[in-house]
């Protein structure tokens, strides 16, 4: 119920940023990846100018060369993201949703991340090993209350929950993680699978708010190396806008202009 009421918080207020980050094309732009589309569906994925609920997906999407389209309710649908919610576009009145062929919506992340999975030959076919990647998806999402925390919260706010974050889920779940992963490559062995990507974000986000966080657990952050090597995947991560002032001010803001803050 705590993490449902977490999740509705969260949409409330990266509603509120949407309007400050409108005028950004920096924070939210058009992505595709040029390779041939032959045999794949047209792709649209509809979301808000931050780092959340959507790395994941895009992340694959350039690991397997699919193109897509990134952009936000007005750009999609004419509407800003309180009228799309509330005239019914929406299948379950959030975001992040995916538009495929220029038709159906489909919307949790969770839902489009499987969905990507598939299309890309991210998705075990063995029964187990998609029941383990499911496993490790769904601990990915035990840790994604680090995303308000690097993407909305500000001041008084964002040091309480910052500080209930780490003395919390990671507290619980970071050693577990790191143990989970072992001494392989990837989470189910030589090679990733969709629940490689999925777990990539919160511990990336992790690394981006308190990076001393993963010192105990050298082989996450191996991980973490391996996987933003990975063909298509890495081009995508060095180009995509970073996170800056997080607490303060937080926002995205282009790969250049995010180099330039860091050293003043």
């Amino acid at each position: 119920m705590m993490l449902a009421a977490v999740r509705w918080i969260f949409v409330a207020l990266l509603w509120a940023r949407a309007h400050a980050l409108a005028a950004s094309p920096s924070a939210l732009r058009a992505t595709s990846v040029t390779m041939d589309s032959s045999g794949m569906p047209k792709l649209r994925l509809v979301y808000f100018a931050v780092r959340a609920r959507a790395e994941a997906a895009q992340m694959m999407l350039h690991y397997a060369g699919i193109p897509y389209e990134y952009v936000n309710c007005n750009q999609a649908f004419g509407k800003s993201f309180k009228e799309a919610k509330e005239s019914g576009v929406l299948p379950l009145g959030t975001l992040p949703v995916l538009e495929i062929n220029s038709g159906t919506l489909l919307g949790q992340s969770g839902a489009i991340n499987r969905y990507i999975a598939k299309l890309a030959g991210l998705y075990p076919e063995n029964p187990l090993l998609a029941a383990q990647a499911v496993c490790i998806a769904d601990t990915a999402e035990d840790l994604s209350s680090i995303n308000p925390i690097t993407n909305v919260f500000r001041g008084d706010t964002w040091r309480q929950k910052s500080s209930d974050y780490f003395n919390g889920p990671w507290a619980k779940y970071g050693g577990k993680v790191s143990a989970m992963l072992g001494d392989k490559p990837y989470f189910l062995g030589d090679r990733p699978y969709f629940c490689d990507f999925v777990m990539y974000h919160p511990l990336d986000l992790v690394r981006v708010n308190k990076p001393e966080a993963l010192k105990p657990f050298p082989n996450l952050s191996g991980f973490l190396g391996r996987m933003e090597a990975l063909p298509g995947t890495s081009h995508y991560l060095k180009t995509r806008p970073v996170c800056v002032d997080m607490g303060t001010n937080p926002r995205l803001v282009s790969p250049e202009e995010g180099k330039a803050m860091a050293k003043k």
